[in-house]
């Protein structure tokens, strides 16, 4: 029998979290079971229980995969020798969250994983570990900024980076409410936001 590559199994898995994340958006975590789920994706039950024993853990791959990719992008900006403004980081943050929206209507499933967190130890649990993950590294782009003579030496780099990071879910929770909005025309607020010129010259 031949061996399946790695790559193989990554696209599959892939394939299946697209898949979730459409359905759990259009129908909801609760309402759906693992039957519904097999019977709408097209997707035999060996397939996905070979890679997810249950819907936890497909909520979970959804919400952790989606931050991974955000604090790997942060951690780039820290290792890159031009120094973007944080500003700029941020986004580029709320672009992969577009992009994620597109494809596996992340805003939607967001909402339901914070919900889910709250209640469910387990999905908490988590979840908690990658946001204090990605917050840790918002982190470090504050100070290393504040190094740099791109922000008030004055701020506590932990608050700045929750306040940093209040702005992705606030994209996520407006996006999923008002699927048309704006991308570009956010992130420019945003960045006008983090730079200060929001106030009358």
């Amino acid at each position: 029998m031949p061996r399946v590559s790695q790559e193989y199994r990554d696209a599959r898995r892939s394939e299946i979290l697209e898949a979730a994340g459409r359905h759990f958006a259009e129908n909801g975590f609760h309402s759906t079971s693992m039957q519904d789920f097999f019977e709408a994706s097209g997707l035999s039950a060996g397939l996905v229980y070979r890679y997810f024993r249950s819907k936890e853990e497909l909520i979970t791959a959804l919400a952790g995969g989606a931050l991974q990719l955000l604090h790997a992008s942060v951690e780039e900006a820290i290792a890159a020798g031009e120094r973007p403004g944080t500003e700029e980081v941020v986004a580029r943050l709320l672009r992969t969250i577009e992009e994620l929206d597109a494809r596996e209507r992340i805003a939607r499933v967001a909402v339901q994983v914070w919900g889910e967190a709250l209640v469910n130890p387990a999905v908490g649990s988590a979840f908690g570990a990658e946001i204090a993950r990605l917050q840790a590294a918002l982190e470090r782009l504050v100070a290393a900024a504040q190094a740099a003579g791109q922000l008030d030496r004055d701020l506590e780099p932990a608050y700045a980076a929750r306040a940093l990071y209040a702005i992705l879910p606030g994209f996520l929770l407006q996006r999923a409410l008002d699927p048309a909005l704006d991308g570009a025309r956010y992130q420019q607020a945003a960045r006008a936001l983090i730079a200060g010129r929001l106030h009358l010259s």
